[in-house]
Formats: structure tokens, sequence, C-alpha cells
């Protein structure tokens, strides 16, 4: 027995030896190389705290959308013209889902009741302008006359637009030999311009001069295209409404007036969408405002 006692203690001592190397070997490869940086670094674990942070900026990425506007369907707009008679009427008018635009008349009984109606359902409203038509007489019912000075003009357009101060525009009612006549556009249209409000020609006569006198002072000024309700009865003005569809298809917009009669209320009472096939109802603001930021598109 005691000569075999060598052989087992080098026995003993060489297990030893493999299993210490086996030990370094395993603690070697899961230390971390002294050339790679340490991990969860003081800099590090700032950057993680301050995205955490509510208060921390969050700065938004590249966007990669075309610049070009989606396509849109052409625009058409509907003015009602002649509000501030009848306040049964304004209030009916008022509960109908489409996006109209008001034009009303100043200093009547109702006019400033149907502003507060239109506001109130945050309809957008045009003074509905009184201007001197052809065959009337020097004191026929109008607001604005050829006889007037340009004093004159001015101060009875400024005294109309503050008797509805809420008005988006301006557009005329009658008119056919006021809107003909070149000093008395430029002296309404610069008292217009001066209280920032773009115009609406209601084209009342072929001769009118409302669009170059506009160009001329740099404001901005539509048209209408076509009266929906000239010709009485449901039929016609839903013909006609189709004649305003086929021109903002061809044209990218266009503008119809109507007014605050029985069939023209019965008519709009039952309009839908099918209605406006191939065409976007907008309001006057929104059709300025749409055109305006092409003009800017264009010019830069």
């Amino acid at each position: 027995m005691r000569r075999n006692t060598p052989g087992v203690i080098w026995v003993f001592v060489l297990i030893a030896l493999i299993t210490g190397g086996s030990l370094f070997v395993a603690a070697s490869i899961r230390m971390p190389s002294p050339t790679a940086a340490p991990i969860g670094t003081a800099q590090e674990r700032a950057q993680v705290s301050e995205e955490l942070s509510p208060q921390a900026e969050v700065v938004p990425q590249a966007s990669y959308e075309p610049k070009t506007k989606p396509p849109s369907l052409p625009r058409l707009v509907i003015i009602v013209d002649d509000f501030g008679y009848s306040l049964a009427q304004a209030r009916r008018l008022a509960e109908f889902p489409l996006p109209l635009t008001w034009a009303i008349l100043p200093f009547l009984g109702g006019s400033e009741e149907a502003a507060k109606i239109a506001k109130d359902h945050g309809i957008p409203y045009l003074l509905h302008l009184p201007m001197q038509a052809e065959g009337d007489g020097n004191n026929g019912p109008y607001v604005i006359g050829v006889n007037m000075s340009d004093q004159e003009i001015r101060s009875a357009t400024r005294g109309a637009i503050n008797s509805l101060p809420g008005a988006v525009g301006v557009n005329n009612h009658r008119g056919s030999l006021a809107t003909s006549d070149k000093r008395v556009m430029r002296a309404l249209l610069a008292e217009v311009q001066l209280h920032g409000l773009p115009f609406v020609d209601s084209r009342t006569t072929s001769r009118s001069v409302v669009r170059s006198v506009a160009k001329e002072l740099g404001m901005p000024v539509l048209a209408n295209d076509i009266f929906l309700d000239h010709e009485e009865g449901e039929k016609a003005i839903a013909m006609r409404l189709e004649t305003a569809s086929s021109i903002a298809r061809r044209r990218g917009y266009a503008i119809a007036i109507c007014h605050v009669r029985k069939d023209t209320i019965a008519f709009l009472s039952k309009a839908t969408a099918d209605m406006f096939k191939g065409v976007e109802l907008v309001t006057v603001p929104q059709l300025f405002g749409e055109l305006e930021d092409e003009d800017g598109e264009e010019g830069k």
C-alpha cells in the first residue's frame, strides 16, 4: 500500500491542474476586451435619461413625402343672397349641412340677427351691398350710386361694412350700373381693400369693370358664374347646378349664386352628395385661400 501512495498523489495533482486551467480559460472568455468601450458610461446614461424625460424635445425626422399637392376635386361655391328679411328662413337654412356662404343685406331689421345666426352656426357671410342698377333713379333702393362723390362712396361703403363687422367679404346686390363705372368701383374697392376684405362680383351685367379695377388695385376678386334660381322651380335649379358643376370641372372652380326663395330653400333642403358628383362644395373664404396659396406657389 505504501508503494502506491506517490502515484495517487500525482493523479490528484494532475486533476487539480486541469481543473484550474479550465476555470482560467472560462474566465478569460467572459472578460471584456481591454480595448472595448465600457458599457453604461455616464454619457450614455445621461442620453437615456434625457430621452425619457417629458421635457426632452423630440426632433422630427426628415419627411420624404412628395412636395406636390395631392389631386383634389374641382371647387364649387354656392352663395345665398338676400338675408336680412326673414329670420325664419335664416334659421331654417342654418340647419342645412351644406357648406354654403351667406350674403346679408345691411341696414334691414333682420340684418344683425341674421349675422348672429350665421356666426352661431359657423357659416361665413358676405356683406351684400346694394348698388345702383340700370333704370334706377337717383333715389333708388341702393347704398352706392353713380352720382355720389368718391368720398360719399367710401363713406357709405365703410358704414355698411361696419354694420356687419363679421363679414368675410363683399358682393354686390343688383348694381348693373354702378359695377360698370370705373370711377365708382375704384372708390368702392379701395375702401373694401382698406378693410382687408375680398370682393365677389355678382356680375349682374356683362359690362362689369370689377375685375379690371381690382387688378389695378392688386386686391383679390372673384366673379359669379351663374345664377341658380334665375328661373323658378326645383328642376330648373337642378339643371343650372349641373351647369355650374360643369364649369368647375372644366376650370377647376366655379361660383354660383342663389337667393332666399321658396323653391331654392326647398331644393337645398333635399340636396345630397349625389348632386355634387365630381366637385367639392366649399365656402368663399376657403376658395380665396386656396387660390391665394396656388398664386404663392407659382410665384416662388
